[in-house]
């Protein structure tokens, strides 16, 4: 597949390809227990961090499955850091992404997180051939059940204790939008 097209600008935002200077916001993230309570993962050590970083700056297009293209998200005035959006392919099929989402906690309530995944959706189905877009949500994380419902996501499934995540079992929720569904929300009839 062909390399995406970013950065790209909102009113407020930049998002852009991850940067080895992205480095420091990774310790930071990953160093906040109170940011991964309900996210789909477990925090990095900086070892894991270097590692993973080093794999994913200049992973530009959505290639094999399992590569993640990470974006950095910035306020357009300031270059502050609001978080990053993450895009993998899932099954065989580049046509379908995962995407997933962070925010700093400081930089949470203000809409950035909301403002960047919408302008990042609107470039998958409108600069690529991407059909279907699932976010893996862990139950109990309202913030995202809200934002992807906002963005048009539709439930598609729960599935029971399938994440084990800080010594317990979670269960998760996937969410998806096909290109049919954000093209009838942009164009209402």
């Amino acid at each position: 597949m062909e390399p995406l097209a970013f950065p790209i600008s909102t009113d407020r935002l930049v998002v852009r390809f991850y940067e080895h200077r992205d480095r420091e916001i990774e310790l930071a993230i990953h160093g906040d227990d109170r940011l991964f309570s309900d996210v789909p993962m477990n925090p990095r050590t900086p070892a894991e961090i270097d590692e993973s970083l080093e794999k994913r700056v200049g992973q530009h297009a959505l290639g094999e499955v399992g590569a993640i293209v990470s974006l950095a998200v910035e306020v357009a005035t300031d270059k502050s850091y609001v978080g990053v959006v993450q895009l993998t392919p899932i099954q065989t099929d580049p046509l379908q992404v995962a995407i997933g989402w962070l925010a700093l906690k400081t930089q949470q309530g203000h809409g950035y997180v909301s403002e960047a995944v919408a302008a990042v959706i609107d470039l998958l189905f409108s600069g690529t051939e991407v059909h279907r877009i699932v976010a893996y949500i862990t139950v109990g994380n309202d913030s995202s059940v809200r934002l992807a419902e906002r963005l048009g996501f539709r439930k598609e499934a729960h599935f029971v204790q399938s994440l084990y995540l800080r010594d317990e079992w979670r269960d998760e929720s996937v969410y998806a939008l096909l290109r049919e569904d954000r093209e009838s929300l942009s164009n209402p009839t």
